[in-house]
């Protein structure tokens, strides 16, 4: 027999997987790449001069995903932004030969990173025509 107490349960699982469902499934724009459990640093190096790279934080962190780039970027800067009301970490790493701009943020407990390759603009994080902007945004 459902008590009170196992309605309470199933309705608090039930919420529970509708908020995983909504933090892992997106639409990535189109020209993004998405890393997860499945992509290989194969692809991940071959992709890097031409996206803008969006990872699963539960898979790769922000450094395991700069290094994984193959050159030798250390850690500049690292900020504290907002962007479309998300709190946002802004991550500058340098080489000896370019800049790779990152961010780190949750969208509903689940970690993401994104990653602008040395070959991408930069543009001001909280320009509304800033893809970063754009992507962020579409967490909501």
């Amino acid at each position: 027999m459902l008590n009170k107490k196992n309605i309470l349960l199933i309705s608090l699982l039930f919420l529970m997987s509708l908020s995983i469902v909504n933090a892992v499934n997106f639409d990535i724009p189109s020209g993004y790449q998405q890393i997860s459990s499945t992509t290989t640093m194969t692809e991940l190096k071959n992709n890097a001069g031409e996206s803008i790279i969006i990872a699963d934080g539960n898979y790769m962190d922000i450094y395991d995903l700069i290094a994984s780039l193959g050159n030798e970027y250390v850690v500049s800067n690292i900020k504290n932004v907002e962007i479309n009301d998300k709190d946002v970490k802004e991550y500058t790493f340098s080489s000896k030969s370019s800049i790779i701009y990152a961010y780190s943020f949750n969208h509903w407990g689940h970690p993401y990173n994104i990653i602008i390759s040395p070959n991408n603009i930069f543009w001001d994080a909280e320009s509304w025509s800033n893809p970063i902007y754009q992507i962020i945004s579409s967490f909501k």
